[in-house]
């Protein structure tokens, strides 16, 4: 009775409960509990479980953590088991990424190659070879520290409380140092800095400069992470560094804190600092165009240019010049010489030819200002029986002049060697070592009792001295006249003849070391009518025969055909020349005929051949006129203007010598 009591009064209670939850949830209860009954935990489990590990990863990481190892050896065994299935799964990934990592190796090589080329191919190569022996490095290391900003060669892990080297990585190709001692280093300099600069231990070093690395040092509460830099780094090496730092305390913060030594744990921070071990290289130069460098460089061009053109044009302007002394009857070059813009020529000539001014004139010699010092052949006593003139006297008489030795030095011909003696200076023997006529006429120089003198200005007041004795010997000035010397400036002082004041303006002694002359204190008389008449035609009848020439054939001393007919007019002109030298008082003239053989032989041949054409002009001059000795011949040998046609170098010229003439009109002059 009991019992059945119980269970009635535990049914009535399950009622109400029913009804309650009715009163409470609603009618919709029973449903979902229907749901939720019909199905089973799993079906449960997954509807919750993705936001559960959403929701877990995003509190502490400890779903990663704890999900890592599971799926490495998951795919570990994948990959031992089914190869093939990974590749095809991997192979549209893998393939595009292998094409593109070749690609930009190869772009990588062939810069690096023109790089090379380019540096091994300059003068800063050379210099950087050499840096590189000195220092000890391999050419290619060089390069590479040459041509980087900066380069992370080494990244180490410390743990902070221990000192220990958790983890390190190094760029490729890099022999670094042994990380476990740079670790010790570090942690016993940064506890010294703390220690002894500062009581905050949670400071720490930024930086060390050791040799030509620089130490980039990233410190948190339970490690340090150093990066070895060779060159200066920029700000994204700190920046990467505290990236990876904080990645590293994010994973690895709880085995740091806790840290018992095992370093295995840190194995997996190498995919953290393999990115900080980058580089920057050095981009290419945006270089300006430097316009200053190259107008400059256009100037210098062009300024080489214009002095090459004129080098040119003074070259051709001077050989001209030279041909058309040498191709002047009774003109002989011997040498030429240049100062700055002066050209100056030395010719031997005689008297009867034309004065060099007047023969300069109308000639075009830009850009050079001529100045031609001429020497007056002298006239001999020897008799047409005698020995011919031999051009080693020649040479002894007009050397002095030509070369503008100092009035004490002494010039003669011992067994045809120049001997010199006497007062001469460094400049003048050297001049007379080396000039080439006393090498053609001479063989040799010797200098006997010489003595050297270097004072300029002692030679140039012997020089004076001595040029004044020969102008007033030369002009025979009166004891009343005096000749003095200021600079440049020659100052006469006294009484002049007009013959006198003519031959002085036209003196070589004159022309050539003088730029002026002063005659304000001169007395100059009038000049004379007859007597200038008759000296125009001395002038003109020399003129005449001086250009003369005679041709022969080839080898012989026979005339070409045609050239005796120049004969008659010659003699004519002899004839005319006679009667004016009676005249004007020119006892003493003479006329040399020279002989000249083409260069085509050898040197004692054109000699004889030369020789035997004058000797035959002189002979058919002798047969129709009266001339006793005043006809001179010899032989000079081959033409020395090589220029020349041959035909026109196998010749005879013909040179009127005379002395100074006197006025009969005006015996005073």
């Amino acid at each position: 009775m009991a019992e059945t009591s119980d269970g009635a009064s535990q049914q009535e209670n399950e009622s109400e409960f029913i009804k309650l939850r009715h009163l409470l949830l609603g009618s919709d209860y029973d449903t979902v509990l229907q749901k939720l009954s019909s199905r089973n935990d799993t079906e449960r489990v997954s509807e919750a479980l993705s936001e559960a590990i959403t929701h877990r990863e995003l509190k502490d990481k400890s779903i990663s953590q704890a999900l890592g190892p599971v799926i490495d050896s998951a795919f570990e065994n994948a990959i031992r088991n089914r190869p093939q299935r990974i590749t095809r799964v991997i192979y549209p990934i893998i393939g595009p990424s292998i094409r593109k990592a070749v690609a930009q190796a190869l772009a990588e090589m062939v810069r690096s190659l023109n790089q090379v080329l380019e540096n091994s191919l300059s003068l800063r190569a050379i210099v950087w070879r050499f840096n590189a022996w000195r220092a000890g490095m391999n050419y290619g290391e060089y390069v590479l520290l040459k041509t980087l900003d900066f380069r992370v060669e080494q990244i180490l892990l410390i743990h902070r409380e221990t000192g220990l080297l958790l983890h390190n990585e190094r760029a490729e190709n890099v022999k670094g140092e042994d990380p476990e001692l740079v670790s010790a280093m570090l942690t016993a300099i940064n506890d010294f800095v703390s220690d002894s600069f500062t009581r905050d231990r949670d400071k720490a070093i930024e930086n060390i400069k050791v040799g030509e690395f620089i130490l980039e040092i990233e410190s948190s509460p339970d490690a340090i992470l150093v990066a070895a830099v060779r060159g200066s780094p920029s700000e994204d090496v700190t920046r990467q560094l505290q990236i990876a730092l904080e990645k590293i305390y994010r994973i690895f913060g709880k085995e740091l804190l806790a840290f018992n030594g095992d370093r295995e744990i840190f194995a997996g921070a190498e995919s953290i600092l393999t990115p900080c071990l980058i580089e920057q290289r050095r981009g290419p130069e945006n270089k300006r165009t430097p316009w200053l460098a190259l107008i400059l460089l256009i100037l210098l061009v062009g300024y080489g240019s214009l002095k090459a053109f004129d080098h040119y044009q003074s070259s051709r302007v001077r050989h001209q010049l030279e041909q058309a002394i040498n191709q002047t009857p009774g003109y002989m070059l011997v040498g030429s010489s240049i100062q700055e813009n002066l050209l100056i020529l030395r010719i031997l000539r005689t008297e009867a030819t034309p004065l060099p001014e007047t023969w300069l004139q109308g000639k075009d010699v830009t850009p050079w200002n001529v100045q031609i010092k001429d020497i007056i052949l002298p006239l001999t006593d020897q008799s047409p029986d005698t020995s011919e003139p031999d051009t080693r006297d020649l040479a002894i008489f007009a050397l002095p002049d030509l070369l503008e030795l100092n009035p004490d030095a002494s010039l003669r011909n011992r067994d045809g060697k120049l001997i010199v003696s006497g007062t001469i200076s460094e400049q003048e023997k050297q001049r007379l070592i080396t000039n080439r006529w006393v090498k053609q006429s001479f063989n040799g120089v010797e200098f006997e009792n010489i003595q050297i003198v270097d004072d300029k200005r002692e030679i140039d007041s012997r020089l004076n001295r001595w040029r004044i004795s020969m102008l007033s010997d030369q002009l025979g000035l009166s004891a009343n006249t005096r000749l003095t010397v200021t600079g440049n400036i020659l100052r006469i002082t006294g009484p002049l003849t007009y013959e006198q004041w003519i031959n002085l303006k036209q003196s070589r002694i004159v022309r050539d070391n003088f730029e002026q002359l002063d005659t304000t204190h001169a007395d100059i008389a009038p000049q004379p009518g007859q007597y200038l008449r008759l000296l125009e035609e001395w002038n003109a009848a020399k003129s005449v025969i001086s250009g003369i020439q005679f041709h022969f054939q080839s080898s012989t001393a026979v005339l070409t055909p045609g050239e005796e007919q120049k004969i008659p007019d010659l003699i004519a002109r002899l004839e005319q020349l006679k009667l004016l030298a009676e005249k004007l008082n020119a006892s003493d003239w003479q006329l040399y005929v020279i002989g000249y053989a083409d260069h085509s032989g050898t040197e004692s041949a054109n000699l004889k051949i030369s020789e035997e054409r004058a000797y035959l002009i002189r002979r058919i001059l002798n047969e129709h006129m009266d001339s006793g000795r005043l006809i001179l011949a010899f032989g000079a040998g081959h033409q020395p203007n090589a220029r020349l046609p041959l035909d026109q170098q196998r010749m005879v010229t013909l040179q009127i010598i005379h002395s100074k003439l006197s006025n009969k009109e005006y015996p005073g002059q």
